[in-house]
């Protein structure tokens, strides 16, 4: 009799350590993807040219859950797409990448995004080639109030 009682009590014992086991560690998951791009509309804000590009986008998708249940992400990606201005006929090549990182609690505040683009035009010939740029980032604490956010935008004609 007493070896049954410590049997179940250490199946009772067992069944409920083993979910804060399971949930005390970090999960990884992470998703590798490429995407076919045909007629992409991208225009070239120095000399107003429009074009549609064709190529590849390339895209790694990580998130972590920690202990704690908070939720970490990191999606990043990058494009090889060429295409050809629709006035001068000139060949442009778009080598883009971006990151988007973000943190946030299990369904609730504080949250945090932050995403990075850059995406150069180069242009093969005589038309100038451009670099268009945005930075963005938000921040919302605890209360649900946003404290922090911008978006900066830039394009250089070189």
């Amino acid at each position: 009799m007493q070896k049954i009682i410590a049997v179940l009590a250490m199946a009772c014992l067992l069944a409920w350590a083993w979910p804060a086991a399971v949930f005390s560690k970090a999960k990884v998951d992470q998703y590798t993807y490429t995407v076919e791009l045909t007629d992409f509309p991208v225009l070239n804000q120095c000399n107003s040219e429009s074009l549609l590009a064709d190529g590849t986008a390339r895209y790694v998708y990580k998130l972590v859950t920690d202990a704690q249940g908070g939720l970490h992400y990191v999606w990043h990606g990058t494009h090889n797409l060429r295409g050809i201005g629709e006035s001068t006929g000139t060949v442009y090549q778009v080598i883009s990448s971006f990151t988007e990182e973000g943190n946030l609690s299990e369904f609730s505040f504080p949250y945090e995004w932050t995403r990075v683009n850059t995406s150069p035009l180069i242009a093969h010939g005589g038309v100038s080639d451009m670099v268009f740029t945005i930075r963005e980032h938000l921040t919302i604490n605890a209360n649900g109030e946003m404290v922090v956010t911008f978006s900066d935008v830039a394009v250089d004609c070189k």
